[in-house]
């Protein structure tokens, strides 16, 4: 009787030692077996894209006028093109610009230097919040001196008018002599519509 224990005994710590290899050698059930069953799935989905349709639409636009003159940047943090100081950002400077972004911000592709910003203006632009944010923006941007072109939105957009809005906002911002507020002007001026593709 004490030999058939000790053969069964065997047999299962031989079975326990033919399963763990088993396991440690396939990924899938590896994974399986020692993944963290506490963390619940995380509720994330793609957007799909980037732009809204009306954003990609002025993108295509905008790289058809430029070509490859600038870089053309999307979505950029406003915290990522401005700062402040250290002690500016304690007295909430900092929280100002930490959650806001650019549409587009143009650079120059070897330093990648700022040139200039573009944000596209449609609808909700009219609104109460949306008009105290771009006024905030247009201060924060013309303090420095970073040309903000505002394009209002347009199924069309004129080629020749978006190069001549951007050559003249990069041009003005690169002037030491012009002040903030004359750049401001310069860049609030231009149409964006146009019968053109």
């Amino acid at each position: 009787m004490g030999g058939m224990i000790l053969i069964v005994v065997v047999v299962l710590i031989l079975a326990a030692v033919v399963a763990a290899v088993v396991v440690l050698a396939n990924p899938k059930l590896r994974a399986l077996i020692f993944a963290r069953r506490s963390e619940p799935e995380l509720p994330y989905v793609s957007r799909e894209t980037l732009l809204t349709k009306g954003e990609a639409a002025f993108y295509h636009a905008l790289r058809r006028a430029l070509g490859d003159r600038y870089g053309i940047s999307m979505k950029v943090r406003l915290c990522d093109v401005l700062t402040c100081s250290q002690e500016a950002w304690r007295q909430g400077y900092g929280n100002r610009i930490q959650s806001k972004h650019l549409d587009f911000v143009l650079t120059d592709h070897d330093s990648t230097q700022i040139l200039a910003a573009i944000e596209l203006d449609d609808r909700s632009h009219g609104r109460k919040r949306r008009k105290e944010r771009d006024e905030f923006l247009d201060a924060a941007m013309s303090a420095a001196r970073i040309p903000l072109i505002r394009v209002p939105a347009a199924r069309r957009y004129d080629s020749p008018d978006l190069v001549a809005r951007v050559v003249a906002a990069i041009e003005a911002g690169r002037s030491s002599t012009l002040p903030a507020e004359s750049t401001r002007a310069i860049l609030g001026s231009g149409s964006s519509r146009s019968t053109n593709p």
